[in-house]
């Protein structure tokens, strides 16, 4: 289309659509998002709701419309925007209606019916246009082909969401009024927040040349084809946004982290490609005349990364009912855009356009922050970030330093991006991993004979009323691991009744899901939800107040247990309220991890060097009473680290012994990378400056103690030299990680740390 029109018309058909994007946005009156936001939280009102919203969205519509092109005919617009705005009118009252269905698909999640429809509606829109411009039809018939394209989009999801419910309208003034009530101010906020994405057009075009707004156009279209990206994302999970809230599901935060990670890791391929290669992007896609416009497109490099985020943040916004908030930050925004672009555009011309633009989102992206911190108490982490930045990385040296053609660059870039997302640690491993899952159990399901109970349904059976053992597994992001747990305690030897209880302490991944699939493999397998705060001695209380067993075993996600385990524990526990088993370091570690750390005690006990000199064992692998754990008022979940030596010494200064059990065999695992090492030991020490400060009025502090003390720094020292092994630097970030925790500890709690 460009390259047959040329800049100047290009310039006159983007003015047009860029004016009637107003009435667009605004004729909606955010009626959308409320009947989305309704049939999210009620599903069964769908019907209802489309047959009485309906008539009203194409009411407003046709006098939306009709207004603009009245407007449109008035304003100095040379002939050509006058005439694509009059023709252009047909599919803006089209794309209006097509809105006003798509909720249905949205709430169903069936938006891949949204993307067929356009994809084929944008294939006809191509096909009638290189018609046009064969048969010579000029400026209109090009704007005719392009508004068909939109016309066939509507009509195909018209027919989609017409065969999923009634549409046949109803006319009830009172709903259409109530829903308008409903509507305004989200409306308002929605239509003003997307007016900035399209002004600059409409002022371009009345203080500059056509041929300067066609090259603003010819640089811009990329971002609107991004937007489809965002928007078959962030418009697919607003439904679930919308019934976790409603519904106070603790799903609502991990499903918000997750949308931020694919947001960011697929707004940053998008905005390299568009740093690295406007020239030939603009040039490929539409032609030499449009060189100029790669200036416009490499300013707007960054606003992808920022609008998808900030896209998500208003959904966030909107499916916590901050509708006021979010009008005021539009009114803003808006207010602040058009000054800019009044104030700039006519001296500086297009290029000011992308800056306003680009400044417009970080102000709009910064307020939301804000507001969503302030008013909902959170935001997304940015710990996926390393990830994101580690494949950007990657593609941008390979875009840059592949000696072959740009666009073989660019797509090897693009695959290397990829790559990395896929093998490294995050977000969307973990979502391949899940499909992959999936796909292997649609198989394994295949393969099977049909049983009373498909595989396929992974709801364990409902346990009885009271076991012999629960076993406590808290889990955060361990669907790598989990599995492994899950599978050694499957292959326990015990006679008695037990459970498995796995609390899910706000993880991202799909956790859950992986312990659901052994459903059919252990005896009672429940997925506790542990959403409200973060850590390990909260997830184990949560665990326990689930738990039905009158004893308790704890394992982590991420170890694993040998076949005599629990029945080792429950035979402890006959004799002792609480029990040790015995670690193993061999199995789930390579030798140099295993060498740098202390080797494992016979009991699963560890001395202690401080008041109370009682000694304690790691959780991982314990066993307890259930009356005494309550009796002793469970974990104190307001440490981070080193609960379980505050366990076991409330549990010991009562008079009652920990036991030990032998031939039941914990197998733990380290970290196994230099920074989780450090940040470990780091943790361990501070949160041991703090039991050793809870717990000193229970006795003097040994003076054997002091002298090991002062001897730990030469030692520090001399460990230097080992860091040609990898066991001499996982040793010595162990030591490093130690002392700076034992260094903070001491200053934080007012305690000469040992």
């Amino acid at each position: 289309m460009t390259r047959g029109l040329g800049p100047g018309a290009y310039g006159s058909y983007v003015a047009a659509t860029s004016f009637l994007f107003i009435p667009i946005v605004l004729s909606d009156l955010g009626l959308a998002t409320t009947v989305l936001r309704d049939i999210s939280a009620k599903p069964e009102s769908t019907e209802s709701v489309m047959r009485r919203s309906l008539p009203l969205r194409a009411a407003l519509s046709t006098v939306a419309v009709a207004a603009m092109v009245l407007l449109g005919l008035v304003i100095p617009f040379d002939e050509n925007t006058k005439l694509a705005v009059l023709i252009w009118s047909v599919g803006a009252w089209a794309t209006l209606m097509n809105v006003a269905v798509l909720p249905v698909l949205q709430a169903q999640l069936k938006m891949h019916w949204a993307v067929a429809a356009n994809v084929i509606g944008r294939g006809a829109a191509l096909a009638l246009t290189l018609g046009a411009l064969a048969a010579d039809l000029g400026f209109a018939g090009v704007v005719w082909a392009q508004v068909i394209g939109v016309v066939v989009t509507f009509v195909v999801d018209l027919a989609v969401v017409g065969r999923l419910v009634q549409l046949r309208p109803i006319i009830d003034v009172p709903y259409w009024k109530a829903l308008v009530r409903g509507s305004l101010v989200v409306g308002l906020a929605i239509g003003l927040g997307q007016i900035f994405f399209k002004v600059d057009g409409v002022i371009l075009a009345l203080v500059r040349p056509a041929e300067e707004v066609g090259f603003y156009g010819a640089a811009y279209k990329f971002l609107e084809l991004s937007d489809l990206i965002v928007a078959s994302i962030a418009l697919s999970v607003f439904p679930s946004l919308t019934h976790y809230f409603a519904t106070g599901n603790p799903r609502f935060r991990p499903l918000v982290q997750r949308t931020f990670d694919v947001l960011a890791a697929a707004a940053t391929p998008l905005t390299l490609v568009f740093l690295i290669f406007p020239r030939e992007l603009v040039v490929l896609t539409s032609g030499s005349e449009f060189e100029a416009g790669a200036d416009a497109l490499r300013l707007l490099a960054v606003y992808p990364l920022l609008f998808f985020v900030n896209f998500l943040f208003w959904r966030v916004l909107i499916a916590t009912g901050h509708d006021r908030t979010l009008l005021a930050i539009a009114t803003f925004v808006l207010t602040l855009n058009v000054a800019l672009n009044i104030a700039l555009l006519s001296p500086y011309g297009f290029r000011a356009a992308a800056v306003t633009a680009v400044a417009s989102e970080i102000v709009s992206l910064t307020i939301s922050c804000f507001v969503l911190r302030r008013r909902e108490g959170f935001l997304p982490d940015v710990r996926y970030g390393a990830v994101i930045a580690t494949a950007a990385a990657t593609m941008a040296a390979v875009s840059l330093l592949l000696p072959t053609r740009w666009a073989v660059a660019m797509l090897v870039g693009l695959v290397a991006y990829v790559i990395v997302l896929a093998v490294l640690p995050g977000t969307i491993r973990e979502g391949i991993g899940q499909i992959r899952r999936e796909l292997r159990a649609e198989a394994d399901a295949g393969s099977e004979e049909p049983t009373a109970a498909p595989a396929a349904e992974l709801e364990p059976p409902e346990p009885p009323d009271e076991v012999d053992l629960s076993v406590v597994i808290p889990a955060h992001n361990a669907s790598d691991t989990i599995g492994a747990a899950l599978e050694s305690l499957a292959r326990q030897r015990f006679n008695g009744t037990w459970e498995v209880i796995v609390v899910d302490n706000a993880s991202t991944d799909e956790t859950a899901a992986v312990a659901l699939t052994f459903a059919e493999r252990l005896p009672a397998i429940r997925v506790v939800d542990a959403f409200d705060r973060r850590g390990i001695p909260y997830a184990r209380n949560r665990g326990v107040e689930a738990a039905r067993g009158r004893l308790i075993a704890f394992c982590d996600a991420d170890d694993e247990v040998s076949e005599q385990w629990l029945a080792g524990i429950a035979e402890g526990l006959d004799r002792h309220g609480a029990v040790a088993t015995q670690k193993e370091h061999g199995l789930l570690n390579e030798g140099w991890v295993r060498d740098s750390r202390d080797a494992p005690t016979a009991n699963g006990m560890h001395e202690n060097w401080y008041p109370p000199y009682l000694p304690h064992s790691g959780m991982g692998g314990m066993g307890i009473r259930r009356e005494l754990h309550e009796a002793i008022g469970g974990f104190d979940e307001s440490y981070s680290s080193c609960e379980d030596n505050d366990y076991c010494f409330r549990i010991q200064l009562r008079g009652i012994e920990i036991g030990t059990v032998q031939g039941a065999l914990y197998h733990y695992r380290f970290k196994d990378t230099l920074g989780k090492i450090l940040r470990q030991a780091y943790w361990y020490s501070e949160q041991n400056a703090r039991v050793q400060r809870m717990y000193r009025h229970t006795g003097p502090v040994s003076t054997r103690r002091w002298t090991w003390l002062i001897r730990y720094w030469p030692a520090f020292l001399r460990a230097f030299p080992a860091v040609v092994t990898k066991r001499g630097r996982a040793r010595l970030a162990w030591m490093l990680g130690w002392e700076l925790g034992r260094l903070r500890g001491s200053l934080r709690y007012r305690v000469l740390a040992l």
